[in-house]
């Protein structure tokens, strides 16, 4: 089974195939204290992923509640591309030996991004994009970390990197398409009026108030 099939494109197919190949064969000779920091590790990666895909279904949601569909759909294509990653991630962990944490207390505490349900979708694609910053340092850092440890652990994380920084980029290209969209949208209300012979009136006199 090609467990990488779903990535970006960044490993090349002869690459992949070596991925799945060495994927199903036991984990490698890693001393039981590193072993056992990089599942705290992993854990700690899998808890963001899943708020990750949380936060973008959120988002798709509250997209939805304003009829922006496009956005729905951008959204829900990042929630899908987080939940392969906390696939992954959950199947290297049980290679490792190890025990995946989908307890929710657990994995709010573990993550290394906050989720919150509060504010305008303009406000929740913001704190999205604040969180996959966020988990941008963090993997790096964990990349770093074991770097020579855990070979195949260090590519599934590059990986999931490089989705990350994606994911940061088309929040950023949402934001300036909402910023753009709420300026016309301010534009056309503040927009003068015609009257019946041509004359201009503003918004407040067509409304009663003026004269």
């Amino acid at each position: 089974m090609n467990y990488f099939k779903e990535l970006d494109g960044s490993i090349t197919t002869e690459e992949t195939h070596n991925l799945d190949r060495d994927y199903m064969r036991k984990p490698e000779a890693i001393a039981d204290s590193k072993c056992e920091r990089v599942l705290n590790l992993l854990n700690e990666v899998l808890a963001t992923e899943i708020v990750c895909v949380l936060r973008f279904k959120k988002q798709q949601s509250a997209a939805k509640d304003v009829h922006a569909e496009l956005m729905a759909v951008e959204f829900q294509k990042l929630a899908q591309d987080s939940q392969v990653h906390v696939n992954l991630i959950a199947k290297r962990i049980t290679q490792l030996r190890g025990e995946p944490n989908f307890k929710p207390l657990g994995r709010l505490m573990k993550s290394y991004c906050d989720y919150s349900e509060l504010g305008s979708l303009q406000e929740l694609i913001k704190e999205g994009w604040v969180a996959e910053r966020v988990a941008i340092d963090s993997y790096n850092e964990i990349i770093r970390s074991i770097n020579g440890t855990d070979p195949m652990t260090h590519k599934i994380l590059e990986n999931t990197l490089a989705s990350e920084k994606a994911h940061a980029d088309t929040l950023i290209n949402l934001i300036t398409s909402l910023d753009q969209r709420n300026i016309v949208g301010s534009v056309q209300q503040s927009e003068p009026k015609m009257n019946e012979d041509g004359r201009l009136f503003s918004l407040i006199a067509s409304s009663g108030n003026g004269t």
